[in-house]
């Protein structure tokens, strides 16, 4: 029995009451939240883009202008990417309380 293809990124996401989703956001956030989700592990454009169903073309053009601007790093090589500094700083710090810090 043959492997069912992946789903498309975004498939099963909440709706968002009726507001259209803006398909080049959805897609900067996804390749966002895969790179953050494995910060210790640098990946190679095919892989970011199979594991999101997007071309490669889109995907490189969206990790082009993120890595410009600082929110993805890519490797002296020129083929792994991993979640940049810029990302890394915004991040908010928590405190005790759960909530974000001043």
């Amino acid at each position: 029995m043959a492997a069912e293809p992946a789903p498309p990124a975004g498939a099963g996401k909440a709706p968002t009451r009726g507001v259209r989703e803006v398909k080049s956001a959805a897609r900067t956030l996804e390749l966002l939240e895969l790179l953050a989700a494995r910060p210790d592990r640098p990946t190679r454009l095919r892989e970011l883009s199979e594991q999101l169903g997007m071309p490669r073309s889109s995907t490189y053009a969206l990790l082009r202008t993120l890595v410009d601007r600082g929110w993805v790093h890519i490797d002296s090589t020129g083929t792994l990417y991993r979640i940049g500094v810029t990302l890394e700083r915004r991040a908010p710090v928590s405190s005790p309380s759960g909530r974000p810090s001043a």
